[in-house]
């Protein structure tokens, strides 16, 4: 029997399986709106960003531009952004903000 709609759900995810998956994949996932795999991201890379964004801002400052960063990355991720590389690109988004901020 056909309902004649086709429904896509969002699979429920388990975060200890996100922090196995290669950075390609969990971008590939937060572009598709998994909103799981890119706090998987977030967490990987908050505290090496944050470390990058200090050498550029005061500490209070550092901390905003990086919740800019992340904005901004999901942002791009929802607007379908080309990543090649997951890590040179979070980093280059959080070097950016923090040149914003």
């Amino acid at each position: 029997m056909s309902l004649g709609h086709r429904y896509v759900l969002t699979p429920i995810i388990s975060t200890t399986i996100l922090r196995t998956q290669s950075d390609d994949r969990l971008v590939a996932l937060a572009r598709d709106g998994h909103e799981r795999a890119f706090e998987a991201l977030v967490e990987r890379y908050r505290k090496p960003l944050l470390r990058h964004v200090r050498r550029i801002l005061p500490e209070a400052r550092a901390e905003d531009a990086i919740q800019q960063a992340f904005l901004n990355a999901w942002s791009a991720l929802q607007r379908d952004v080309a990543v090649r590389e997951p890590r040179a690109w979070l980093y280059r988004v959080a070097h950016n903000a923090a040149l914003n901020a």
